[in-house]
């Protein structure tokens, strides 16, 4: 016996929904200015540093 699955009894259906749930799951990549990307940068390098001398 096969069990009940609501919305996907037609597999045109399930894969429409599917794409519906993935595109709602997306997050937009932010726009950072070039100076927020050194900080990130710097941030890394710093904390990488400090990593490798403990």
């Amino acid at each position: 016996m096969k069990k009940w699955r609501p919305f996907a009894s037609m597999p045109e259906q399930y894969t429409g929904l599917q794409e519906v749930i993935n595109k709602q799951a997306e997050i937009p990549q932010p726009l950072l200015t070039e100076e927020q990307m050194e900080q990130i940068h710097f941030t890394f390098n710093f904390c990488g540093n400090l990593i490798r001398v403990n």
